[in-house]
């Protein structure tokens, strides 16, 4: 009807070329703009057509589970924090049930001293595979950064039974242990014996116990001739760190 309208209006008053012209173009204006006024308020009040949801991560990558897993290990080592956590992030996608990609979500959220965040992600490691050595090891650093020395003995001695063959982790973790509650004997005792369980080859492993050292040094203050020695290690290890891609435990 409203159409019948219009043409009689346009019948009276376009009776020129430009007149007609015009007429025509109110018309169409008038006849569509309805549709535009719909769809406007159809994607105000949300009722438009929705988006395809994104692809699940399986979709997307074309790497796998492993190759995610390995990479995120790699960037860790380099220092590279944040694109080891989305690595892990992946891999935990991937496979939610794997223990691996809580434990080196944990390592990243320890590393920024996310300490809350990195204990459950330990245990979330730790439900999930209860009998590596270093879930608990490195569980047990989070205790020592909260100051909370005595469960963090028992993660670390925990993980000593699991990983016997690996004892110097464990030695170091409990020297530093020692460190902290002041027992700086006791500390030297198990650094030293930590250093010499450690595998030669074990570049970044050896810093570790030689920088650990250092600080026991450091705050027992009478041991000059040590803390030489101990700094001379200490730089010809970090030298001679080189770029060798590492492998996953």
């Amino acid at each position: 009807m409203a159409r019948h309208y219009l043409r009689s209006i346009y019948l009276k008053f376009a009776p020129s070329n430009l007149n007609k012209l015009l007429a025509v173009l109110c018309l169409s204006l008038f006849i569509y703009l309805p549709a535009c006024v719909t769809t406007s308020e159809q994607s105000r009040t949300g009722t438009a057509p929705q988006l395809a949801q994104k692809p699940s991560v399986n979709e997307v990558s074309p790497m796998s589970f492993d190759e995610h897993l390995r990479l995120g290990k790699i960037y860790e080592l380099d220092g590279n924090l944040r694109p080891a956590f989305r690595e892990y992030q992946l891999a935990r996608r991937m496979r939610k049930n794997d223990s691996r990609p809580y434990f080196g979500i944990g390592n990243i959220q320890l590393r920024n001293g996310e300490f809350a965040k990195a204990e459950k992600s330990y245990k979330k490691a730790i439900r999930r595979y209860s009998k590596v050595g270093v879930y608990y090891n490195n569980l047990a650093w989070v205790y020592i950064n909260q100051k909370r020395y005595e469960e963090a003995h028992v993660m670390a001695s925990k993980g000593a039974e699991l990983d016997k063959g690996r004892s110097y982790i464990y030695l170091d973790t409990i020297g530093v242990i020692e460190m902290r509650q002041g027992n700086f004997t006791g500390a030297e005792e198990k650094l030293k014996e930590a250093l010499a369980a450690m595998p030669p080859l074990n570049t970044r492993g050896l810093l570790n116990v030689y920088e650990n050292l250092h600080e026991l040094y450091t705050k027992m203050m009478l041991r000059t001739d040590d803390m030489v020695e101990v700094e001379r290690y200490i730089d010809e290890l970090r030298q001679s760190l080189g770029t060798t891609v590492p492998m996953l435990p």
